[in-house]
């Protein structure tokens, strides 16, 4: 006794081994035609990840070099900038003229420097960290976790920071690009 196949979407009978449904066109389930199409699916998922990811790895190359150059010359640099503005004129005269309301010494400017300067630093560390991860497709949560500690030590710059929270969001949508056997997981 022979089994009826019926198309899922229309209804109309099937004939044993058809990929398609002659009236409607839908796939028919288990048929070659629909392996080939989750096929093609996964490998434009994967090319839409690997462009995706290469356009993140390429920001945050951008923003983790240039942060942690600029925070390492801020931090080698704070005496010389505190004194240069501690003994600049214009400074001085206006430390006199706010006297009753400012009480500021050459070290809390210093100490001002060196803090911008390692928040700078310690953001392009975590922006590299994130970089590497994303660069040996691996530790999606680490990828995620620095891109955004990076971010958070980015606040001084409001730009950096709106620019840092969609990059870190980017990240957390993709999951699957850091794992090499997606394919396999596909399957299953």
């Amino acid at each position: 006794m022979s089994q009826d196949y019926y198309c899922s979407q229309c209804g109309n009978k099937l004939e044993p081994h058809m990929q398609f449904c002659p009236k409607c066109g839908t796939v028919i389930a288990g048929s070659a035609a629909e392996e080939q199409m989750i096929a093609d699916q996964h490998a434009a998922y994967m090319d839409y990840l690997e462009s995706k990811m290469s356009i993140v790895f390429f920001l945050l190359a951008i923003y983790a070099i240039s942060a942690l150059v600029f925070g390492l010359i801020i931090l080698f640099n704070a005496d010389l900038a505190a004194s240069t503005i501690w003994t600049n004129m214009d400074f001085q005269n206006w430390l006199l003229a706010h006297a009753d309301q400012v009480n500021i010494a050459e070290s809390d400017i210093k100490s001002h420097f060196n803090w911008i300067g390692g928040m700078c630093t310690a953001s392009g560390i975590a922006g590299i960290v994130s970089m590497i991860a994303i660069g040996i497709r691996k530790f999606w949560i680490v990828a995620t976790a620095a891109c955004f500690i990076s971010t958070v030590l980015c606040i001084w710059s409001i730009f950096g920071f709106i620019i840092g929270f969609f990059v870190s969001m980017m990240i957390f949508g993709a999951k699957d690009f850091f794992y090499k056997d997606y394919a396999t997981k596909l399957g299953e």
